[in-house]
């Protein structure tokens, strides 16, 4: 965990992706309004709602050569267009969400 909070992304062979190298291609981009990382096994999802038009593949290659940049090889990334995202109980969003939450998350739904 790093400070504020938010999970360092682990991948395999200890390759560790800090949600700042996320922040530093998506909060640049003037047309994406918001949006929640969800790592994979192999990158990230990324849930965005944007303002305007986004250039989906421009910042796919962004993330993926931040993350090869880290360390991940041949990352996968996903960018999904959505309407709204869905906060915690409390409301807040969670903008980071680490695989082991994810995990944890399917288990409990089933």
């Amino acid at each position: 965990m790093c400070p504020g909070g938010r999970r360092i992304f682990e991948y395999e062979h200890g390759v560790r992706v800090h949600p700042i190298t996320f922040d530093s291609v998506l909060g640049k981009e003037p047309s994406v309004h918001e949006y929640r990382v969800r790592q994979t096994e192999q990158g990230a999802q990324v849930e965005l709602i944007s303002r305007s038009t986004v250039d989906v593949e421009r910042l796919r290659k962004a993330l993926e050569t931040c993350l090869v940049s880290s360390g991940l090889t041949e990352p996968q990334i996903e960018l999904l267009r959505v309407d709204s995202l869905r906060g915690q109980e409390s409301g807040k969003l969670k903008r980071f969400v680490s695989l082991s939450r994810v995990r944890m998350t399917e288990v409990a739904q089933h």
